[in-house]
């Protein structure tokens, strides 16, 4: 490979990565398969940053392809959360009250170990690492705050 396919993908990554600082909503582990089956994910959208990223490698061309794609995982984004927050009510509810209280408590710890992990990721200033797990703290709270009327 060439120094200058290594600057190509090097500065391809750096663009990319700009674009995805905000993480799409993390799924529980017991959603279903198919959640996401009729979800625009906006691959297409995310196909033609990249490659107008490798025809140009300069952010400044591509800003419309990067506008759209943005514009399309903020709308799928808010539409995942809102699905997902209707499942989790009806699956937190069908549970019976130990349960609930099981998987409350393990709610709690993962939030625990994501604000290590946030203190961490400042501690080395690591900003990019920083907003993800913050965006997925934030995600987490607002759970728990929903799912804490149903204890």
């Amino acid at each position: 490979m060439s120094r200058n396919e290594d600057d190509v993908r090097s500065n391809l990554f750096t663009q990319s990565s700009a674009l995805v600082r905000q993480p799409p909503p993390e799924l529980p582990q017991e959603v279903p398969k198919d959640f996401l089956k009729d979800f625009n994910l906006c691959q297409k959208h995310l196909a033609n940053v990249f490659r107008c990223f490798l025809l140009f490698s300069e952010e400044k061309r591509c800003r419309i392809q990067m506008t759209i794609y943005r514009k399309c995982k903020e709308r799928r984004d808010k539409a995942i959360r809102e699905r997902l927050w209707d499942w989790d009510e009806g699956y937190f509810r069908s549970l019976n009250s130990k349960s609930r209280q099981a998987l409350f408590g393990e709610l709690q710890n993962e939030l625990e170990k994501r604000q290590e992990l946030l203190q961490r990721a400042k501690e080395r200033n690591n900003k990019l690492g920083a907003i993800h797990v913050e965006s997925r703290i934030s995600d987490l709270q607002r759970r728990l705050e929903h799912l804490k009327q149903f204890l």
